[in-house]
């Protein structure tokens, strides 16, 4: 995830801010977040849950990357809800990294930052994926 500018006066702006998201099929896609707030249905409850996002487009918080639902679900016509976790890890800036996404029947979903060397095994368990592949890697967990 190297920076997008070279030049220091872009470097902290909002080319700078690497995410993957992951988009209820609800919100349309034409635009990414079009003047009617109605279009997004994050109101409504349908959200958007950022797997990995730069926290801040601005230094020291660009350097950091973290995961967050955006959902009013719960608490619906209020405009809030949803919400983040307090983990983060650093986000490399002169390489790539390897992740994992798992959204389970129960309604969890566990996202985890991967060794470099990690190799897929052809059959991944669902106890192995509640119980991580590593202590040692950044492991988010969202219930529903």
């Amino acid at each position: 995830m190297p920076p997008a500018h070279t030049d220091d006066s872009n470097i902290y702006g909002n080319s700078n801010m690497p995410a993957i998201w992951s988009l209820n099929s609800l919100i349309g896609r034409t635009q990414q977040y079009p003047a009617d707030k109605n279009w997004s249905c994050w109101d409504s409850g349908c959200g958007e849950f950022d797997i990995w996002e730069v926290l801040y487009p601005q230094a020291p918080a660009c350097e950091y990357m973290t995961s967050t639902l955006h959902s009013a679900q719960g608490n619906p016509g209020t405009g809030k809800g949803g919400g983040g976790t307090c983990d983060y890890f650093k986000r490399p800036t002169d390489t790539t990294f390897t992740g994992m996404v798992s959204y389970l029947s129960d309604g969890t979903i566990t996202i985890q930052k991967l060794d470099d060397d990690f190799d897929f095994p052809e059959y991944i368990t669902t106890d192995i994926i509640k119980k991580g592949f590593s202590a040692d890697m950044p492991s988010f967990k969202v219930s529903s």
